[in-house]
């Protein structure tokens, strides 16, 4: 979620004319990058709650969900230079087409990655998994209160 604040800050930055960052475009690319580390990071410790098996799966369903799509834009940006050259692994991933626009994996529309991956999307069931899991950690009990 704070790596999402970061990006829409460097795209706001990135739109204002007369800002005072250096490169306000590549600093934009940066926090889009570090947000796709730190969103397969966060898949990386659901895989590793999963296996220990002692929390629904069901909680983690919402993020599991988009794990192919974080993994894969993770992948395809560290290494968009080859994909750039065709030399990409997953060269028929890296366009995306749908009813609205072609995008490639580096591209941004609106607050999707690639076309594909909604940053508001992520931060938004991370924030519902992060309300949720205090719940299983610390279960409320009723007491009787006569």
């Amino acid at each position: 979620m704070v790596q999402v604040e970061r990006i829409e800050r460097a795209r706001q930055v990135m739109r204002t004319p007369d800002n005072d960052w250096p490169e306000p475009m590549r600093v934009f690319q940066y926090e889009r990058h570090l947000f796709l580390i730190s969103a397969y990071k966060l898949i990386e410790h659901v895989d590793w709650a999963l296996r220990l098996n002692f929390l629904d799966k069901s909680l983690f369903a919402e993020i599991h969900s988009l794990r192919g799509e974080i993994k894969s834009l993770r992948d395809m940006n560290e290494h968009a230079v080859e994909y750039f050259l065709g030399k990409g692994r997953r060269r028929d991933e890296w366009l995306h087409v749908d009813e609205g626009a072609i995008a490639d994996a580096s591209s941004t529309i609106d607050t999707k990655i690639g076309n594909r991956l909604d940053w508001n999307e992520v931060a938004t069931i991370t924030r519902r998994l992060l309300n949720a899991l205090p719940k299983f950690y610390y279960p409320i009990h009723e007491t009787n209160a006569e």
